[in-house]
């Protein structure tokens, strides 16, 4: 078996994708979209374990505060955003399964955008310029 997805899952977790980077490029190559899509199943399990921990606030019944909640979010984002440019150098697939994954969280949460807009106002009152990529 090429492609050993608990091997793939354990790559990840460990920062290790330089194996990752050449099955990509590869099967790019061959044009073996079967196998380029188990590599973004694989990616997208590691996601959705950085996105666990968010969709545990939400399902709890304590009060979560906006601010705090979509900084989480962003932070999050922003984390696998640079590790899918730096490690996996930015792979169109991997690209569109964090936007999938991060879209569906706000998606599933009903105080999403009012939370969003919380946000945003708070950071407006800041005076100071910011960035938002949801």
């Amino acid at each position: 078996k090429l492609i050993d997805k608990i091997e793939l899952a354990n790559l990840l977790k460990e920062g290790e994708t330089s194996l990752i980077n050449k099955l990509l490029d590869f099967f790019g190559r061959i044009h073996a979209e079967d196998k380029i899509q188990e590599i973004t199943e694989v990616f997208g399990s590691y996601v959705e374990d950085q996105i666990a921990p968010l969709l545990l606030d939400l399902k709890s019944n304590q009060e979560i505060d906006p601010i705090q909640f979509t900084s989480k979010i962003i932070f999050a984002k922003t984390q696998v955003d640079v590790f899918v440019a730096n490690s996996l150098r930015s792979h169109l697939l991997c690209t569109k399964k964090v936007g999938s994954l991060f879209g569906k969280l706000l998606n599933e949460f009903p105080k999403s955008i009012q939370f969003l807009a919380t946000y945003i106002d708070f950071e407006l009152k800041k005076g100071e310029a910011f960035f938002l990529s949801l």
